[in-house]
């Protein structure tokens, strides 16, 4: 049972000090007003956390500037046709 307890503490410890990758997707349709702050939230998270990966707006062909503001954020976009 020792063993269990120590080599589970190894993991978990390990696993905290590893920087994680993760892919964050975020729906969007015509969000100009809270795109840019929600990347914001998103990006303050993966500093927090020592996280690292991507974030990708998937918008359905917005009007506004939603593209332009994701894509200044550093988001990665993908335009899909609207339902």
């Amino acid at each position: 049972m020792q063993y269990i307890k120590n080599h589970y503490k190894f993991i978990v410890s390990h696993y905290s000090m590893t920087p994680k990758k993760i892919s964050v997707v975020i729906p969007a349709l015509n969000e100009e007003l809270n795109i840019g702050r929600v990347l914001d939230r998103v990006q303050e998270a993966f500093t927090k956390y020592n996280l690292h990966g991507e974030i990708i707006v998937v918008e359905a062909s917005s009007t506004d500037k939603t593209v332009e503001i994701a894509q200044a954020h550093g988001a990665r976009v993908f335009t899909v046709p609207k339902i």
